[in-house]
C-alpha cells in the first residue's frame, strides 16, 4: 500500500485525465469506508478496465490504492 494511498490514486488519474473519476476518487467512492458502492475496489477495477487502463486496475486489483476516507 501506498504511503498516502488515496493521493496515489488521484495523481495516477490525473496523470491519465480521468477527471470523472478523479472527483470520485476525492469524494471518498473508491474507500471502502466512505463509498456508496458495496464493493469500492470491484468498481474502480471495472472503471479502469472499461476505459482501457489495464496497468491501473491490476494495481487496483492488487489494493495498492486502498485507503480508509
Amino acid at each position: 500500500m501506498a504511503v498516502n494511498a488515496k493521493l496515489e490514486l488521484i495523481r495516477e488519474l490525473e496523470k491519465r485525465k480521468l477527471w470523472g473519476m478523479v472527483q470520485k476518487a476525492r469524494d471518498g467512492a473508491y474507500s471502502d469506508f466512505a463509498s456508496p458502492y458495496p464493493e469500492p475496489v470491484v468498481k474502480l477495477v471495472n472503471e479502469l478496465d472499461a476505459l482501457g487502463h489495464h496497468d491501473l486496475a491490476e494495481r487496483a486489483r492488487n489494493r495498492d490504492f486502498d485507503h480508509e476516507r
